[in-house]
């Protein structure tokens, strides 16, 4: 027997003329799992170490994850608090023998010839680090950079980075932001950070304070976080900055479909990456119980699964931005947790199912009006796999 479906699904196409990020995962939230140990910056999406240095991913994935060295805010390499969201990433600048640590992600949109993009990130001496560096470097490629080497990357051309008055960057207790503006030469389409020197032409600086570890003593180890890089605003700053809340997402992914047909061979079925808005779940306030009402579009996800059996999804949560990161992040995974806990005492398989918990940090509107707050507290699944 054949029946319709019918999700309400959203296409948010937020009119962003300068809040355009152009790289797509700018705090290294979005992970395909969590850190447990070093050297696993191969989990956050969208990025790549493009050499044989192993970049480190901390997260304070929460319900999934224990491991304190590679938690944030206190981890292995000392105590940093995320710019926003519950992740950063680390990697050695300076090391014997030359040794580097990169990272590397695909632009969503190539450069355009001859305008001018605003670059900016943040860094953060490690506690145990023993020496720091007077700039990070980055460099925009047309093509993507592989190589096997553990040492640094000669063979690009690179811009440093320095502080505004070009000292040394030794702050271990506050984030120091590093810009630019960069004109385009046209076409550039990978964007890459690091430090391109090698020893004897990078400036270094002993520290060697009492946090310093005698492990690190002659090596340098920085956090990262907040990423951008976007079309230059008028005012000097980057595209992608939005007064401390995070940018109303322009994400394709969120597909306008009124309608699924639940048919083998529909090609409208539910392809890898779509996003879907389940309209109607409902929770007791400020808790992740789910109310008996929010079984009718429950039980549509779940006859869809039933229908599609290799179909596999994400459950996501979503809050607005009142209340805490830290509790908005604990209740957005409580409530798609609970949807998942269902999911799986109807009977589907746990192999196809996860979940994730987003807090404020994916909204599809603005925070600053109740209609859009009300969006944006939502509960959605994602195609990982169909």
């Amino acid at each position: 027997m054949k029946w319709i479906t019918t999700f309400i699904f959203i296409l948010s196409m937020a009119s962003i003329t300068y809040t355009q990020n152009l790289i797509s995962n700018p705090g290294f939230e979005e992970s395909a799992c969590c850190p447990s140990v070093y050297s696993m910056f191969y989990c956050v999406q969208d990025w790549i170490t493009p050499t044989k240095g192993t970049t480190d991913y901390y997260s304070n994935c929460v319900l999934r994850h224990e491991s304190p060295i590679v938690q944030t805010p206190t981890n292995f390499f000392g105590h940093q608090n995320t710019i926003d969201g519950i992740a950063y990433a680390g990697f050695y600048t300076f090391y014997d023998r030359d040794y580097r640590e990169y990272m590397l992600t695909q632009l969503t949109q190539p450069l355009d010839s001859g305008k001018v993009y605003h670059v900016n990130f943040w860094v953060s001496l490690a506690d145990t680090a023993g020496v720091a560096v007077r700039s990070v470097g980055v460099a925009f490629i047309d093509t993507l950079y592989r190589s096997k080497q553990f040492s640094n990357i000669t063979n690009v051309d690179f811009i440093p980075i320095y502080q505004s008055d070009s000292t040394f960057l030794t702050n271990k207790k506050r984030w120091v932001q590093l810009k630019i503006d960069y004109t385009a030469r046209g076409g550039e389409r990978f964007f890459m950070l690091g430090n391109f020197y090698d020893n004897e032409n990078t400036d270094t600086l002993s520290i060697g304070d009492t946090s310093t570890a005698d492990f690190d003593r002659y090596d340098s180890y920085y956090y990262i976080d907040a990423v951008c890089v976007g079309l230059r605003r008028p005012d000097g700053t980057c595209a992608c900055i939005n007064e401390g809340e995070p940018v109303v997402i322009d994400d394709h992914n969120y597909v306008d479909l009124e309608e699924i047909e639940v048919n083998e061979s529909a090609d409208n079925r539910p392809q890898v990456g779509d996003i879907v808005i389940l309209e109607d779940i409902y929770f007791d306030f400020d808790k992740a119980t789910l109310k008996e009402t929010s079984e009718p579009e429950l039980l549509r996800l779940y006859h869809l699964l039933i229908q599609y059996p290799a179909l596999k999804v994400r459950i996501n949560g979503h809050t607005d931005n009142r209340g805490s990161k830290d509790y908005n992040l604990l209740l957005s995974e409580s409530r798609a947790l609970s949807v998942y806990a269902w999911l799986i005492d109807k009977g589907i398989d746990s192999s196809r199912l996860d979940f994730k918990g987003y807090g404020k940090f994916r909204p599809i509107a603005t925070n600053k009006t109740d209609e859009g707050r009300q969006e944006n507290r939502r509960v959605e699944f994602e195609v990982i796999d169909n």
